[in-house]
């Protein structure tokens, strides 16, 4: 019988069949994980440079994928046409995409304003059968495109931001712009530099304080003029403040190409406004509080000063009083933060970015600083901060008509904590009686220095101050004041030259001893034989004040028996206090987070808020 040969195709056929199976298929998956598919679908212009997976796969779907790699602006003009003629909302968000990815290949501003302008048309644009669904990708995209295409745009070759008005050209249309500052209540005169809070990484701060939504975070540079109402001796030196920028379209597509098309670019305080209306939506801004502040500690003279304004009774850099972190606004009340030993208002920077993390907080207080030369007697001190609160006062309020003021919160830290005390009790004749037998109007002195010392040793409370919080306070001293270091540390100290005259003038006809007759130092002062921190631990407080501790201890065991490494238990201890945390850490605890849980609590407290109402602000990882 004769054979016939098998076909060739039908080899091939079974060949496919056995090998198939070891072959991979046309389409398929391959298991990778969730992180490659993640970033897969998830990467856009603003992390990679490139447009999104999704922009390419609309390109493919119009035929203009190819267009796109080879000439970019042309198929964005091509690209923009049909999403003209589609009349679809999502089409905005790719448009969007491409003009930012021009503009980054190009340094060209105006695509990064199309950028922003056409997100705004997908997020807000009128005539669209649907509404953007908040949950999807390129709403998110939306919203980033707008931020950073609108800051860019803003962007100039300094560095610094523009908020000028004038008419700008587009890629998708001519818009003219106004300026305007409704919610920042300072003009051009006080604030005129503005810089990208989202250029600057921030160190040092345990967390970075943000507020997602719309707008451009910035930092607003005061320009060194006084503010209005506003002395320049209580300006900070680098007032830096957040602020946000948010741009209003007053029109649609039709209005951009034929060059009608109006909008503003609109200042908000970044500690005052978290939302803007367009249409029937309310709109977080989004905000940057802690990039200000780092900013403003950026190497600043001020970090030299704790050791400095210990040694030296006086330093020719820095002045003592009370200074202002945000120039004064009515109604918002004042929390006057007071530095320890050997420290600067610096000290008080992640306690200040963690207060001020929940907007309820930056909505209801403005942050004042309280600096003084820590090596100084102690009582000095206090009238120095004393009559820098009262001058501070009269100057912002003279008729008396912000109620807020007389709300004034003070927290202080080690000695900070005993200068806040010396501004709520009265003195009578207590202190001076500690130091002499003879009355004080019948010793012989002249009356500049007779003056000197009145300030300095008799006073009564001050009527605006409402809260004290006490922090590590050595109420009835530091046993390390007491010890050898404390010894060492008063031979070290050098004290104001007219306040050293004063005393001796003062104590020259008495009968003191010689040894008395030396004026005392901050740690004398501080040292718990000393009379005059036994005197003050007995000076009344003044009736309306509200007092809080907030004691340290590091020891293990019991509580009663510990302490911070400077400060004892019982003398950080205040029986007359209304609330008391004890925090488990080392003396400096003004910036830990149980600390400042405490401080959010008592400051929501004191203007009865409930504290649990509302989540604080979104943080982030700032520490560096």
């Amino acid at each position: 019988m004769k054979k016939h040969a098998t076909p060739a195709f039908l080899l091939l056929g079974l060949l496919s069949i056995v090998v198939a199976p070891a072959c991979k298929t046309p389409v398929g998956v391959r298991k990778t994980g969730f992180e490659p598919v993640y970033r897969s679908y998830r990467q856009n212009v603003l992390d990679s440079g490139e447009p999104s997976a999704s922009t390419h796969e609309v390109l493919a779907f119009f035929g203009l994928a190819d267009r796109y790699r080879e000439e970019s602006e042309l198929a964005a003009i091509e690209f923009a046409a049909v999403v003209r003629r589609e009349g679809v909302r999502a089409l905005h968000v790719p448009l969007a995409e491409i003009h930012y990815a021009i503009g980054l290949r190009d340094g060209d501003r105006a695509r990064f304003l199309a950028a922003a302008i056409h997100a705004y048309f997908y997020l807000f644009g009128d005539g669209f059968p649907d509404e953007p669904n908040p949950y999807s990708l390129e709403f998110r995209l939306a919203c980033d495109l707008y931020n950073r295409g609108l800051a860019r745009a803003m962007l100039t070759p300094t560095g610094e931001v523009t908020l000028g008005s004038g008419v700008a050209e587009t890629p998708a249309g001519v818009v003219s712009i106004e300026t305007t500052r409704p919610g920042f209540p300072w003009g051009e005169e006080e604030f005129s530099v503005f810089l990208p809070a989202d250029a600057f990484e921030v160190r040092g701060l345990r967390e970075r304080v943000r507020t997602d939504g719309l707008g451009v975070p910035l930092i607003a540079v005061a320009s060194g003029k006084s503010a209005a109402q506003l002395s320049a001796e209580h300006v900070g030196r680098t007032i830096r403040l957040p602020a946000t920028a948010f741009l209003r379209l007053h029109g649609g597509w039709d209005e951009l190409e034929a060059g009608t098309l109006r909008a503003t670019l609109e200042l908000y305080l970044g500690t005052d406004v978290p939302t803007v209306s367009v249409g029937d939506r309310t709109i977080p801004l989004e905000t940057d509080v802690t990039a200000p502040l780092a900013y403003a500690l950026e190497g600043s003279s001020i970090w030299g000063f704790g050791l400095a304004g210990f040694l030296h009774g006086r330093t020719d850099d820095f002045q003592s009083g009370v200074f202002m972190l945000q120039p004064y606004q009515p109604e918002k009340i004042p929390l006057v933060l007071i530095h320890g030993t050997a420290s600067s208002p610096a000290a008080w920077a992640q306690t200040i970015n963690g207060i001020l993390a929940d907007r309820r907080i930056r909505a209801r207080y403005q942050v004042w600083l309280a600096m003084y030369n820590t090596g100084n007697p102690i009582a000095y001190s206090a009238a120095l901060v004393r009559e820098s609160l009262r001058d501070l006062v009269a100057e912002l309020d003279p008729g008396g008509d912000d109620p807020t003021i007389s709300e004034m919160v003070l927290i202080g830290h080690s000695q900070g904590g005993l200068v806040a005390r010396l501004l709520v009790v009265s003195s009578g004749t207590d202190i001076w009686r500690s130091i002499s037998d003879v009355p004080f109007d019948e010793t012989s002195m002249s009356a500049k220095n007779r003056e000197l010392l009145r300030r300095c040793l008799f006073f009564e409370p001050l009527p605006f101050v409402s809260s004290v919080v006490f922090i590590s306070t050595p109420h009835r001293g530091s046993y390390v004041a007491g010890g050898w270091i404390g010894r060492l540390a008063k031979r070290l100290v050098s004290l104001p030259s007219d306040l050293a005259g004063a005393a001796q003038d003062a104590l020259s006809g008495t009968d003191l001893p010689p040894a008395l007759r030396k004026i005392p130092t901050s740690v004398d002062n501080m040292d718990p034989g000393n009379n005059f921190v036994k005197n003050l631990a007995g000076l009344p407080f003044a009736e309306w004040v509200r007092l809080h501790s907030i004691v340290s201890v590091e020891t293990r065991g019991p509580v009663e028996e510990g302490n911070d490494g400077v400060v004892e238990y019982s003398s950080a201890h205040l029986d007359e206090a209304e609330s008391e945390l004890v925090v488990h850490h080392g003396h400096s605890c003004q910036g830990t987070p149980e600390t400042i849980r405490e401080l959010r609590r008592i400051l929501f407290e004191h203007v009865e808020v409930d504290a649990m109402v509302e989540e604080p602000a979104s943080t982030t990882a700032g520490s560096r």
